[in-house]
């Protein structure tokens, strides 16, 4: 006798049918995307270096649009359309330095003309050198530097972000960061500042030897109580904030467009020479490669922001307290050289879970040999160059 299939029944066997054709075209739909995806190169590691902090990048189809087409990858040497766009980008920062040159030295020299006519004018009796003197000691000059810095850092770092399309907002996106960290790279920021002390030490004695000193003596800047206040603000707060907008917030980015390991280096060496002086190069290069592998790994200037607060406030206080009694200069070396050595421990447990970016054969050909090709880019190394081969003739030890 015949089965008989009821109508429910029946229903259920073409619900399951339609229910296992659903799965089917999902999971084929799945295989089809997932090979499309593997097709396509990644936007943001195009060039698939596994060391590389991806989050840091943004959409390299700004500077290779066929990145977008499935299938391509990009070549060894860059085309003509991505040489051209890199190139920019390195002459967008190669500018940004030489406006900072051109605002500092001409708003100084300009502020400062004003206010030695002003003095000059108030005070017809006396001399010059008193006016100038006075002037340093006082919070004018001090005050001076307070408004020309800062202005020439946020300009040239506003600047540089409009003309390389980079959201500002962007700078401040912080990714596991915590306190604990923060006191980790405040740490290991003594410990550089230690090193760095150490090796301006050596150099410091060659230089002597032909009667340079290769530092800026600032002893007679903001004597009195007004303008060591104003010149505290200044190097404790606003220099950390601003210098790092403009380091490690606009120009590490344009920089790191194509080669992270490139735009490390570079804005630390750039950082180094802006200070204009051996002592401050070896602390500014040391630092800004730290800093600028902390802005990579948490996508923000802010850990830099913070380390930098608190490092030239440390070494603010460390020489203050270098000149008090022997017993407290004892204190606090052997405080400095404990710091020091928890520190460097730090940097080599940060180190051995975060490296530095390496870079890949069709990196390396996207980053120094280009900036080299830009103008703009040659033209801010020269004069950071020249700028302080200026200032060490002009030292005397």
């Amino acid at each position: 006798m015949d089965e008989i299939i009821t109508p429910d029944e029946h229903s259920a066997e073409v619900a399951a049918l339609n229910h296992e054709i659903y799965e089917l075209s999902r999971q084929l739909a799945e295989c089809r995307a997932e090979n499309l995806r593997r097709t396509l190169a990644d936007p943001k590691n195009p060039f698939d270096n596994p060391t590389e902090y991806r989050e840091f990048n943004s959409d390299y189809a700004e500077m290779q649009p066929l990145i977008r087409q499935p299938g391509y990858r990009p070549a060894l040497e860059p085309d003509r359309n991505e040489r051209r766009n890199l190139r920019w980008l390195f002459s967008v920062g190669g500018l940004c330095i030489c406006i900072w040159f051109a605002l500092n030295f001409g708003l100084s020299f300009l502020l400062n003309r004003i206010i030695g006519r002003l003095l000059v004018e108030l005070n017809p009796d006396v001399s010059v050198t008193i006016i100038n003197g006075y002037a340093r000691g006082t919070s004018i000059l001090a005050s001076v530097t307070i408004v020309i810095l800062p202005f020439c850092n946020i300009f040239t770092s506003l600047l540089g972000m409009k003309m390389a399309h980079i959201d500002a907002n962007s700078l401040f996106k912080t990714r596991n960061f915590s306190f604990g960290k923060a006191v980790q790279y405040c740490l290991i920021g003594i410990f550089i500042w230690l090193v760095s002390t150490f090796a301006y030490a050596c150099v410091g004695d060659v230089l002597a030897q032909y009667g340079k000193s290769g530092y800026v003596d600032t002893s007679d800047i903001g004597t009195t109580p007004l303008g060591f206040a104003v010149f505290l603000i200044y190097q404790c707060i606003i220099a950390p904030v601003t210098e790092e907008l403009l380091m490690r917030g606009m120009l590490l980015r344009v920089f790191s467009k194509a080669n992270q390991r490139f735009a490390v280096f570079t804005t630390a060496i750039f950082f180094g020479l802006i200070h204009g002086n051996a002592a401050q190069f070896i602390l500014g290069f040391l630092m800004g490669v730290f800093l600028a592998h902390i802005t990579l790994c948490h996508g923000s200037v802010i850990p830099a922001v913070i380390t930098h607060i608190f490092v030239n406030s440390f070494s603010l206080l460390y020489g203050y307290l270098s000149g008090e009694s022997l017993t407290m200069q004892y204190i606090a070396m052997m405080t400095v050289f404990a710091l020091a050595v928890l520190g460097m421990a730090l940097l080599l447990a940060f180190r051995s879970s975060s490296g530095l970016p390496l870079a890949t054969p069709h990196q390396s050909r996207r980053g120094l040999p280009l900036a080299l090709s830009s103008i703009p880019f040659l033209a801010a190394f020269i004069i950071c160059i020249a700028y302080n081969i200026t200032n060490l003739m002009a030292s005397a030890a």
